[in-house]
């Protein structure tokens, strides 16, 4: 009975970082912060649900949506559950910068991503693409 207490006790104490998990409208992102707590208080920046289509190369294209931040620099992406740190993304046609997961062998994707090398300005780089649900 204690061994099934305490599972139940870590499964519920352990939460992920709501920055870049998947969602379906604005509202699976409303009153999250960056640090991943409910609003209370004056958070730094409030999560976003947003909607891309990514075409990341010729044959392949992603769309889908993620809880992500608004930014002007990379820093603004720092994870605060342990994920690799953002890199703050325009793409092609898009009016603000938001921030993406960067990723590698050693620091997967959200499962609700794909790990996709991109090129942005002439940089390569690896980043978690959100897929459709």
């Amino acid at each position: 009975m204690k061994r099934y207490a305490l599972l139940v006790l870590f499964a519920v104490g352990c939460t992920a970082d709501p920055l870049y998990a998947y969602c379906a409208t604005g509202h699976d992102c409303r009153g999250r912060t960056a640090d991943g707590s409910d609003a209370g208080g004056a958070p730094a920046a409030r999560l976003e649900c947003v909607e891309v289509t990514v075409d990341v190369r010729a044959d392949l294209q992603t769309r889908g949506a993620f809880c992500t931040l608004p930014c002007t620099r990379d820093a603004d992406c720092r994870s605060h559950a342990g994920l690799a740190d953002g890199a703050c993304v325009r793409w092609a046609g898009d009016e603000r910068h938001y921030c993406y997961q960067r990723c590698s062998a050693a620091a997967p994707c959200y499962p609700s991503s794909s790990c996709e090398a991109v090129v942005l300005d002439g940089v390569p780089m690896d980043l978690c693409l959100p897929e459709r649900r």
